[in-house]
């Protein structure tokens, strides 16, 4: 199989579900976020969020309307080293994804589709 060809510099590359939310605060384009009001978003602050929806698709400031992929494979940044197939949830570094395998776990957002460094890129298969 070869490798995918990816789009260009917009965090979802594939399967697209969009929704368009408030920014609850300034928010950049690839960001993991979760509902904190009624249909307002922003970046999860604990690890393992259950209230998760996605990944920013736009940047919006404080206030403004923000496009969130719900579902498909997007790009996020990664905390701590990332290995394919691993399940991911929310880190406690705002707006970033973390490994966690356990089989307790109901935060899950979905799970990685390559290998990433900390610091780096993750694709995200979001459920």
């Amino acid at each position: 199989m070869s490798t995918p060809t990816f789009e260009g510099t917009n965090p979802l590359v594939s399967d697209r579900y969009i929704i368009t939310l408030t920014a609850g605060e300034d928010l950049a384009m690839g960001v993991l976020v979760e509902l904190t009001a009624d249909w307002t978003v922003k970046k999860p602050t604990a690890a393992n969020s259950t209230k998760v929806v996605g990944v920013t698709f736009t940047s919006a400031k404080n206030g403004q309307k923000v496009s969130v992929a719900c579902r498909g494979i997007v790009r996020a940044l990664a905390d701590g080293a990332i290995a394919v197939g691993d399940q991911l949830t929310s880190s406690a570094l705002p707006g970033y994804v973390k490994t966690d395998n356990t089989t307790k776990n109901t935060s899950i957002i979905g799970q990685a589709a390559a290998a990433a460094a900390s610091g780096g890129t993750a694709y995200v298969l979001l459920w």
